[in-house]
């Protein structure tokens, strides 16, 4: 279930200070993602679109996202070297996506991208239904949710023995996690912390179901979370 946030100011200006690109170069006009950055992304993730100097028309930005993907909007920085894509819902999950500009786009020197697209892929994000054991969703090493109400659950499934350990993430959201066993033994129930991690007790057999939900049933919101590999013990 899709809910999305939009405090993004503080995102923005973070990712604006990556795209900075120095003076005085005389490489090719070319768009990018901020260096030293992932290019696998949130499905809530802002897409910032970085130039390797400033446009000349960026009231006339706009792109052609593929697969399909149409609700967003842009935004520019100040510098106008810096083109954010603001998604008004969540991106598909584990999906890779091609951004090319729908119109042309020129520096201000009036050169032509030397590229015209950039590539980024998402996390996997849950698979709807999901709010029962029958169909409880396999759970990767890292993936997106969201609980759309104050009674909404999301259950996943691990088979995989070795793996004991797992964490969560709550973004903009008060978000808990519970462990359950096939034999219907649960875990403690936690006290909120936004970032979590679990392991299983040494006497719960797999298959294991993570159980997450709204911490005492406050509110919903999306979040992040997947196993930790190796050995670790169950104390948590």
């Amino acid at each position: 279930m899709q809910i999305f946030s939009r405090r993004l100011l503080p995102v923005l200006i973070a990712l604006a200070l990556q795209c900075v690109v120095p003076s005085g170069t005389d490489d090719p006009f070319r768009m990018s993602l901020p260096k030293n950055t992932s290019d696998t992304l949130s499905p809530y993730a802002t897409v910032a679109l970085c130039f390797s100097e400033g446009i000349s028309n960026p009231e006339q930005v706009s792109f052609n996202i593929m697969p399909l993907f149409d609700q967003y909007y842009c935004t520019v920085s100040e510098t106008e070297d810096t083109v954010f894509i603001v998604p008004s819902q969540p991106l598909p999950g584990n999906c890779r996506f091609v951004i090319r500009p729908e119109k042309e786009i020129l520096s201000l020197k009036k050169e032509r991208l030397s590229s015209d697209s950039v590539v980024f892929y998402t996390y996997p994000f849950e698979r709807e239904p999901n709010n029962s054991f029958l169909t409880a969703d396999s759970l990767p090493r890292k993936l997106f949710g969201a609980l759309s109400t104050i009674n909404d659950t999301d259950i996943f499934i691990v088979r995989d023995t070795s793996l004991r350990k797992f964490y969560i993430t709550s973004h903009v959201s008060q978000t808990t996690f519970v462990i359950r066993n096939s034999s219907g033994n649960t875990t403690l129930e936690r006290n909120f912390r936004s970032k979590d991690t679990l392991s299983a007790p040494s006497h719960f057999k797999a298959p294991l179901y993570l159980l997450v939900y709204p911490w005492r049933r406050s509110v919903g919101g999306h979040y992040d979370m997947g196993y930790i590999p190796g050995k670790t013990r169950a104390s948590e």
